[in-house]
């Protein structure tokens, strides 16, 4: 059997140690005198035995318990002491082949430390006779080695070989292939617990949940979305080893310890693994019938009396239940609206809805999350431009990509309902992206057939009287309840802002003056919210916005900030005005519809307030209250586009689109809007026949003694 010097008595079989006691000769006192008062004896009095120190130093030589004295050890296996032919390695090859290495993960003690185990451990400390390791925090001990070549941070494979009390001794083991060996994780057994339940910061705790989102964190942990039936919380794991393979959908049991980081619960995980395909099944099915459950939205009555809104009823629910599931399923959720002050009304009410329901569900506020899962963004033209499209998809695709999110669920407010949305729509659906559309515009059936909701006031018998900020309130408090109070003066406030009329209005509008809201001040508020869209571009603008729909009540600086928008607004409309009616060419037509045609390219400030849809409907407004009964047709005209306003024409302005674009097939005729109003696009080059057209057009459309 070959052998090795024995490193613990470097060969000598003797092990020399060395202690000291008081000397025999002086008794301690390193005098032959005795000195009275202290103080150091004179060199000729000092003891020639312990040299004036008191004590004298003994050495003791005993028999090395290593080598048993002869200086080297035999090569063995350090776990079952079978002979090894080679010094390079501690294991035979029978141990190699089936022990395990353990790995100690929080919670632990230093009773499960047993002999005979191998235990992966990280070098903490360097000293001159060995070094220390850390097998997990607060499990320390000491490996003797005086010839450790290793640094520190270093990880070693060691074995007990003494424990003292809570002193614990290793010996390094020494292997050539770790790929031989396999990895235990070991921790003290913890209760099954649930995500959410009360507990300290700092506890120990173990759940079983399914993974809904992985994120790696650039130089930082991996971050796992993990849900049970009590929510969903964050789990970041910074050793990456055996967490790697594990993938959105898996169902895991979790070892952690629970922390609250910037307000927000957090874990942070020792021990992760997925569970038997078996327990997963029951699990999945557990969760699953949990989430249609909590999905499901309350059962509500519809703030104002309406046929249209009890007949889309079922559409309500649906549209509020996918919204609701999405949430409770970390699906990131991209709000989409038209940025006027009805578009805008409706996706602050959603967006605040799902707020609020984030906050009642974890009574928590964790910012960097909701700006994650619920994005609300502007849409400038008053369909699903392709442009925004691709901009979705791209983004979606990244966050997957980078963040492991899942694709996001997408609803368009008050935008979005005609074929000029079908490539946008038909384009994430290629990517497996689900859109819904809340809009009270009217709907093309080809648009239907893609999307998976559309609520739409055209399906009940309704029109456009019910604006979507109306609709997108009512929805709000079918996805949370809760923010109805906040919430419930906006329907009044999108009405006036989208020049709507009917018994809905005029109920909503009563509601608003129970509030203390005046129609003058909620018309400041419209014209506000649109002022400050103007300014606010592409940007969401959730704060201001808010402030100014008086989301959280009404104070001094709303007050104070709608006064001051809504007077600027104003004082620049009534310029334009002055303006818009100095050149724009009015023409009576045979069938008695009054023209008005103003080139808001020409004769309006560029890129400045009023835009074109604005100066349009302030000079419609100004000729219809002067001819209150006549049938009005304004249009403002652009290089490449028209927007159109009416009153008392049977315009039906989505057949009006359709019959201009077959008659005009080389302009790319596209648009949509009401029956009364809309806006459409073509070619510059064939501006000036697609006026003729427009006028040919109307000269035989119908008038009617009422608005439609």
């Amino acid at each position: 059997m070959s052998s090795k010097k024995c490193p613990l008595c470097t060969g000598s079989g003797i092990i020399s140690t060395k202690t000291k006691k008081k000397c025999p000769q002086c008794r301690g006192m390193g005098s032959t005198k005795i000195l009275i008062g202290g103080g150091k004896p004179k060199a000729k009095d000092t003891c020639s035995k312990c040299k004036g120190s008191g004590k004298i130093e003994i050495s003791t030589d005993k028999t090395c318990p290593s080598c048993l004295g002869e200086g080297t050890l035999k090569l063995k296996c350090v776990l079952c002491g079978n002979p090894l032919k080679e010094d390079n390695i501690d294991l035979c090859t029978k141990c190699q082949g089936k022990t395990s290495i353990h790995q100690l993960i929080p919670p632990v003690t230093k009773q499960m430390v047993e002999f005979n185990q191998l235990y992966q451990s990280k070098v903490v400390n360097i000293v001159d006779f060995g070094y220390f390791v850390q097998l997990a925090p607060k499990i320390e001990g000491l490996v003797r080695n005086k010839r450790f070549a290793g640094k520190k941070d270093d990880t070693v494979i060691i074995k007990l070989i003494n424990m003292k009390g809570d002193r614990l001794e290793f010996e390094e083991v020494k292997i050539t292939d770790l790929s031989q060996f396999s990895i235990t994780r070991m921790h003290d057994s913890i209760p099954l617990q649930k995500i959410h339940q009360k507990r300290d910061v700092g506890a120990f705790l173990s759940f079983i949940a399914r993974i809904e989102n992985v994120r790696q964190i650039p130089n930082g942990p991996k971050v796992f979305t993990l849900l049970d039936e009590t929510g969903n919380i964050e789990a970041a794991a910074f050793r990456l080893d055996f967490v790697d393979e594990m993938a959105i959908g898996d169902i895991v049991e979790v070892a952690g310890q629970f922390n609250v980081h910037r307000g927000a619960e957090q874990i942070e995980i020792a021990d992760m693994f997925i569970v038997d395909k078996a327990y997963s099944n029951a699990f999945n099915k557990k969760l699953k019938a949990h989430l249609d459950s909590i999905s499901e939205p309350k059962s509500i009555d519809f703030l104002v009396k309406s046929n249209v809104l009890n007949l889309l009823r079922p559409k309500f629910i649906a549209v509020a239940k996918r919204l609701r599931r999405a949430f409770f399923e970390s699906q990131p959720i991209i709000i989409r609206h038209h940025n006027d002050c009805d578009g805008i009304s409706a996706g602050i009410a959603v967006e605040l809805s799902l707020r609020q329901l984030w906050i009642d569900t974890y009574q928590q506020i964790d910012e960097d999350k909701l700006r994650h899962l619920i994005k609300r963004t502007v849409n400038k033209p008053p369909f699903y431009d392709p442009l925004d499209a691709v901009r979705d998809v791209n983004f979606a695709l990244e966050d997957e990509n980078r963040f492991g999110d899942k694709l996001p669920l997408v609803i368009m407010l008050d935008t979005g309902s005609s074929e000029e949305s079908l490539f946008s729509y038909k384009l994430l659906q290629t990517y497996g992206m689900e859109v819904m559309v809340v809009d009270h515009h009217f709907p093309s059936a080809s648009v239907q057939e893609v999307i998976s909701n559309h609520l739409n006031n055209y399906y009940a018998g309704g029109d456009y009287n019910i604006c979507t900020g109306m609709l997108g309130v009512e929805l709000a408090r079918f996805v949370n309840p809760a923010v109805t109070n906040n919430i419930i003066h906006i329907p009044a406030i999108a009405g006036i802002g989208d020049r709507v009329k009917g018994e809905e209005f005029d109920q909503y509008l009563e509601l608003a003056k129970q509030r203390n809201y005046t129609e003058s001040f909620l018309s400041d508020i419209a014209i506000a919210v649109d002022y400050q869209a103007y300014f606010l571009k592409f940007s969401p603008g959730r704060l201001l916005l808010t402030d100014l729909l008086g989301i959280k009540g009404t104070d001094e600086r709303q007050l104070a900030f709608v006064k001051l928008l809504a007077t600027e607004a104003r004082d620049l409309l009534e310029k334009q005005l002055l303006i818009s009616l100095e050149y724009c060419q009015e023409t009576a037509l045979p069938n008695g519809i009054q023209l008005a045609i103003l080139d808001v390219e020409q004769f309006a400030s560029r890129f400045d307030y009023p835009p074109p849809g604005k100066i349009t409907g302030s000079l419609f407004d100004h000729l219809g209250r002067l001819n209150s009964k006549k049938p009005l047709v304004t249009i403002g005209l652009g290089p490449d586009f028209a927007i159109f306003r009416s009153q008392h024409v049977k315009l039906d302005f989505p057949n009006l689109v359709r019959t201009l674009a077959e008659d005009m097939p080389h302009a790319n005729i596209e648009g949509g809007g009401h029956e009364i109003v809309g806006s459409l696009k073509f070619i510059t080059g064939a501006r000036t026949e697609f006026i003729d057209l427009i006028q040919e057009k109307l000269t035989i459309i119908s008038v009617a003694t009422s608005e439609n």
